[in-house]
């Protein structure tokens, strides 16, 4: 009886807040399953340590470091030489590409004629 006079009820005043929202109902069903999954993952911050540690083990910087230090500098810049020596084209023209946009904005990326000279052998 008064269970379904009161889902009606609450149906309505859901499709009324939805038209006042302006949102159509497939969008108002995307943003209810959008919530859900921000529920979802805010729930799954509960496992801080683990999401911090896989936060950790996928940065880049973080990774660079330890390459650095369980290769030594010498080792890693060796490598990385025959890295770029084998490189194909169209890559190294990204990089090319990416050296001229940081030049164009002047933000002073590009290393300066001395530093370069220190670092090639």
């Amino acid at each position: 009886g008064s269970r379904g006079g009161r889902e009606r009820e609450e149906s309505r005043v859901q499709s009324l807040a939805s038209t006042a929202s302006g949102l159509k109902p497939d969008e108002e069903a995307r943003l209810k399953e959008l919530e859900a999954l921000r529920q979802k993952e805010d729930g799954l911050v509960e496992d801080l340590p683990a999401v911090a540690r896989k936060l950790f083990l996928h940065d880049v910087a973080e990774r660079a470091k330890m390459a650095t230090k369980v290769l030594g500098e010498d080792m890693l810049v060796a490598k990385l030489e025959e890295l770029w020596s084998s490189m194909p084209d169209e890559q190294r023209k990204s990089w090319e590409g990416k050296v001229q946009a940081e030049d164009l904005r002047g933000k002073g990326a590009l290393p300066k004629p001395a530093e370069v000279s220190m670092l090639t052998p």
